[in-house]
């Protein structure tokens, strides 16, 4: 058995390491999206979380607003904070952020701060644009109804998967300027 060698031509190497170098990362945003948006299904949310819970559905909405109405990048160039309580139900918010965004805790681009109110802040770390999401009285009027009823957690989440961004949150965007 021979082992074939491959060897990159020396006159070819000043081209491919200009090329690399002069990359910008917007072009390599571009690399790291090679996996085009799609809205996620209820089944993917509740293969990943193991259920349809309502947190889950709230921290989709969340990431896919900020990519799709405000262009966000996605697994690469932006940083999500999510300020929430440190158990279930309202930190499952962060599994849905994660898959919406492709922010992980694993790249260190998502973080948890422990807090009473949830606060979720997106920024887009090219430009500094950033968003901020925060309950509207009525979405939280609405958790404590269905609490209070005992709502299956399963319908809770089918219902506000209906639902759009702009109806349950209050958002706040700054450094829009650029955009």
């Amino acid at each position: 058995m021979t082992k074939k060698r491959i060897y990159l031509s020396i006159p070819l190497m000043p081209i491919f390491l200009a090329g690399w170098v002069s990359m910008s990362s917007t072009d390599t945003d571009h690399m790291h999206s090679k996996y085009p948006f799609r809205p996620l299904t209820m089944e993917e949310l509740a293969r990943f979380h193991g259920h349809l819970g309502p947190f889950i559905v709230l921290g989709t909405r969340i990431g896919e607003h900020a990519v799709t109405a405000h262009q966000f990048p996605r697994h690469f160039g932006l940083t999500v904070n999510v300020e929430c309580p440190d158990q279930p139900p309202p930190s499952c918010l962060i599994d849905g952020l994660q898959l919406s965004t492709g922010a992980t805790m694993g790249k260190r681009n998502i973080t948890h701060v422990v807090a009473d109110e949830i606060r979720v802040t997106l920024r887009e770390n090219d430009s500094g644009h950033t968003l901020v999401y925060t309950f509207k009285d009525s979405t939280k009027a609405l958790l404590k109804k269905w609490e209070e009823e005992k709502v299956d957690v399963e319908k809770r989440g089918e219902q506000l998967y209906g639902m759009k961004a702009e109806d349950l949150f209050n958002i706040e965007s700054s450094g829009e300027e650029d955009h």
